[in-house]
């Protein structure tokens, strides 16, 4: 059970919504945009460009096509929506730019997908896990799998002053046959084989927290 707001990065995520099964806009190849969905991230204010403040990003029941709604909290009058994620970002944060020539042109330069939440790895995961998503025929679902990161030698160079040079080699074979302190292994918590020897160890790293400091369950 996922538990909200979820906190990916910058992101807060305070809504996932329902998938619209019965029109084809709501989704292509890459996304499924369900009805509902609402996130919150922190960017430069249009109004007050010294200033940072939150930005919602909503997705509208808009008919045969969806409505992507941006609204600045420091200026919630003033929304922005299109009829796509990159459109509805792209318009507002133009409004803080006109009549500045060149620059307007920069500040649109943005990612939809992105400034949604949406092309993040974990929400996309979380989407295509709600119900209806199967009927959703034009998107290609993802397989995710676990990140894997095996513990491995850290040699490390031992460095002799005032020494001979007998004295030096001697340290330096020593240092070739004893790797009991190249291992970056907590002996106290690792697992061991049969023959006492540390295994691989793996974890996953979406990255992701819920309200409650909790890890959100990701993988079925």
């Amino acid at each position: 059970e996922v538990i909200f707001p979820i906190l990916a990065g910058k992101m807060r995520i305070e809504k996932l919504g329902e998938i619209v099964t019965d029109r084809p806009e709501y989704h292509n190849q890459n996304y499924i945009w369900p009805v509902g969905y609402r996130a919150v991230r922190t960017h430069q204010s249009v109004i007050n460009p010294e200033e940072r403040t939150e930005f919602i990003s909503e997705i509208l029941d808009g008919g045969e096509k969806p409505i992507f709604r941006v609204t600045a909290a420091d200026n919630p009058e003033h929304s922005a929506s299109a009829s796509s994620a990159t459109g509805a970002w792209g318009a507002l944060l133009s409004k803080g730019k006109e009549g500045k020539g060149k620059d307007k042109k920069k500040s649109n330069a943005v990612s939809g997908p992105e400034y949604f939440g949406i092309a993040r790895a974990v929400i996309r995961k979380l989407i295509q896990e709600l119900p209806g998503a199967e009927k959703c025929h034009n998107y290609q679902m993802i397989e995710f799998e676990e990140k894997v990161q095996p513990i491995t030698k850290n040699p490390r160079k031992k460095q002799k002053l005032n020494h001979d040079t007998t004295s030096d080699d001697k340290d330096s074979n020593e240092g070739e046959n004893d790797t009991s302190d190249d291992m970056d292994v907590d002996m106290d918590n690792a697992e061991t084989s049969k023959d006492g020897k540390p295994l691989k160890q793996s974890k996953l790293n979406f990255g992701v927290t819920s309200a409650s400091g909790s890890r959100v369950s990701l993988l079925n």
